[in-house]
């Protein structure tokens, strides 16, 4: 749990008297990279701080005249020539094209007063959607020549590898390696104990209050219900367990995306806190104790819960229906078709439906006989890639042959940034990775019609 090394290298990159002018600090989402950067720049109460988040620039110029403006946004002048309200009518920023434009405008900016250090934080550089690769070699290389920029530190934050070229000009990375299942578990309660002790307290005394006497509530707050040591304790003590079931179950999915386990977490209590309630904060073993209310819900605590579930409906997905069925491609069609049988069928199932001895077995207009629920009442599960890739060869009816593993993967992007499927990963190589259908079946049927394939051959339940 202890971020001592990556806070030493943070004071000797940013905070001594030779300071780098580029420094990436890089790990996995949730693994503390922002905390502990926000954390170091509280001891910078000298310097300038500019933080800009890369993911909803949409160019490497986007990122470099937000960087202008929020340095213009200062009160100051330039030596008695211009105040800060008379820059920001000029705008400056608005000129700044490419590389070179900036660093000549930051250059400016210094000659002309402002000689404080400068810290400038990009976040979620790697998320830009336009090539960041290019302009951090060339920032590295313009700030190393000038001596007017000493004074200036750009920051990357990164979730992905350092790309080759980078990695071999040495611009210095601080590495933050994901927490193990134990530090996990220990960040988590922190963060959401005293939480969760707090509301269970609140909703204890609402249900008191709403299912109990007058007379009996003053008995049981003063004679041992809420106050009483051992049974504060032994609820304590159920939220942890609770706490440690969650990282136990959704730590090989996640790692230690404590962003997402919060979530998660939030999500689950609802549900699981509810027997302890129901017995007025009393741990009574079978019923309320945190063993046996996991065993009630144990279907929460599979690791496809780690997706989320907002399925598109009909309503919300009409506007993208009327634009040529999402300006998908043939092949993207088919793997969103794929998907919606992968969600809805049962795994077991697929030498039934997706053989190609299939039509052996049975009319390809009938269905056989299986157990059928209304496809409207199902929630999507969680599948694989591969089983994906499986069921993908199984239906694919065109004369253009099925695309490489890299195309498949591209094309899940895109769906994915759609929100047409869900993932429960953003490293879309990690093999633990989980995929979920999140559209309705009004649009999946409109998407079948349009590539005239009978999906209700293929799929179990009824429609």
């Amino acid at each position: 749990m202890s971020r001592d090394p990556q806070w030493q290298l943070l004071q000797c990159f940013l905070g001594g008297e030779v300071s780098f002018n580029n420094v990436i600090l890089q790990g996995g989402s949730g693994v503390g990279k922002s905390f502990l950067l926000n954390k170091f720049l509280e001891t910078k109460q000298d310097s300038i701080i500019v933080q800009i988040n890369c993911e909803t620039c949409l160019s490497t110029e986007m990122i470099m005249q937000r960087i202008l403006n929020c340095i213009y946004e200062l009160d100051f002048d330039f030596k008695g020539k211009y105040t800060a309200g008379e820059v920001r009518q000029t705008n400056p920023a608005s000129t700044c094209h490419d590389i070179n434009s900036f660093i000549d405008t930051l250059i400016q900016v210094i000659q002309n007063g402002l000689h404080k250090q400068i810290i400038i934080i990009l976040e979620k550089f790697d998320e830009c959607l336009e090539d960041t690769e290019s302009f951090l070699l060339a920032l590295s290389k313009e700030a190393e020549v000038d001596e007017c920029l000493s004074s200036v530190h750009f920051v990357e934050v990164i979730s992905t590898l350092i790309p080759e070229k980078l990695a071999t000009i040495g611009i210095p990375t601080i590495y933050f390696p994901i927490y193990t299942l134990e530090e996990t578990k220990e960040i988590l309660k922190i963060m959401k104990q005293t939480t969760l002790e707090n509301q269970l307290l609140q909703e204890l005394k609402v249900a008191l209050e709403k299912n109990v006497p007058i007379d009996e509530q003053v008995k049981i707050f003063t004679d041992e219900q809420l106050v009483s040591t051992t049974i504060l304790k032994s609820q304590q003590q159920f939220i942890t367990t609770f706490l440690g079931i969650i990282v136990d179950s959704f730590y090989f999915v996640l790692a230690s995306n404590l962003k997402e386990l919060e979530k998660i977490a939030d999500k689950i209590w609802l549900h699981f806190k509810g027997p302890l309630i129901e017995t007025n904060g009393r741990i009574v073993m079978g019923k309320s104790d945190a063993i046996s209310v996991f065993r009630q819900f144990k279907s929460l605590f599979r690791p496809e819960y780690a997706i989320p579930c907002s399925v598109l409906n009909e309503e919300e997905g009409k506007a993208l229906l009327d634009d040529d069925l999402f300006n998908l491609s043939l092949y993207d069609k088919y793997i969103l078709l794929a998907s919606y049988l992968a969600s809805f069928n049962d795994p077991r199932n697929d030498l039934i439906f997706f053989s190609k001895f299939r039509d052996a077995r049975f009319d390809k207009r009938k269905k056989p006989m299986l157990k059928k629920k209304s496809v409207k009442t199902l929630t999507p599960n969680a599948f694989s890639l591969e089983r994906l890739l499986a069921i993908l060869h199984a239906i694919y009816e065109s004369e253009v042959e099925l695309q490489t593993d890299v195309d498949l993967l591209k094309s899940l992007a895109t769906l994915a940034s759609q929100d047409m499927i869900l993932k429960s990963s953003n490293d879309v190589l990690d093999g633990n990775i989980r995929w979920k259908c999140n559209v309705s079946w009004d649009i999946i049927k409109s998407i079948a019609k349009s590539v005239n394939f009978d999906i209700t051959v293929y799929l179990q339940s009824e429609y």
